[in-house]
């Protein structure tokens, strides 16, 4: 496999208006560097995302900074003054950035407000709107109402 960045790739799909930054549909390689350009899906073993975007990535690594990623699944994830939407990984770490869903084995999360985290070890200052442990009791709560609902309107029918 060939090492790539957006430059590499703008050579051969640039997008009118661009300029240089480039953009590409599916780029696979060893590495992969995207440097103020953005990619639909990159698969490789790297992948670093310095300002600029990614779809979906799929790596052993995955670098970014001050980029976004929307699909993220690695097996180290690092995050630095950027965001993922959604990412799936071994060992993530994360610093000023913001996440929306992440599944990990390990994160360490520093300044960087998260939507949802479910992870087996979990160490920083971050601030996890709902880990899996609040996400169980959302749902029993939910469950329980649901059920004293379901109660009292097949009492009223009577």
């Amino acid at each position: 496999m060939e090492d790539l960045t957006t430059q590499d790739a703008a050579s051969r799909w640039q997008m009118p208006g661009s300029e240089g930054a480039g953009e590409a549909n599916d780029v696979t390689g060893e590495l992969v560097t995207v440097e103020g350009g953005s990619i639909g899906n990159a698969t490789a073993l790297k992948i670093a995302v310095n300002q600029g975007g990614i779809g979906q990535a799929k790596g052993e690594s995955i670098s970014v900074t001050g980029g976004g990623i929307g699909w993220a699944e690695g097996g180290s994830i690092q995050v630095s003054d950027g965001a993922i939407a959604l990412g799936r990984g071994g060992a993530v770490e994360v610093h000023d950035s913001l996440v929306g869903v992440m599944a990990a084995r390990s994160a360490d999360l520093h300044e960087s407000p998260v939507l949802f985290l479910a992870a087996g070890q979990v160490s920083g200052d971050a601030k996890i709107l709902i880990d899996l442990q609040g996400a169980a009791m959302l749902g029993l709560m939910l469950g329980l109402v649901l059920a004293i609902v379901k109660l009292l309107q097949g009492r009223r029918k009577a």
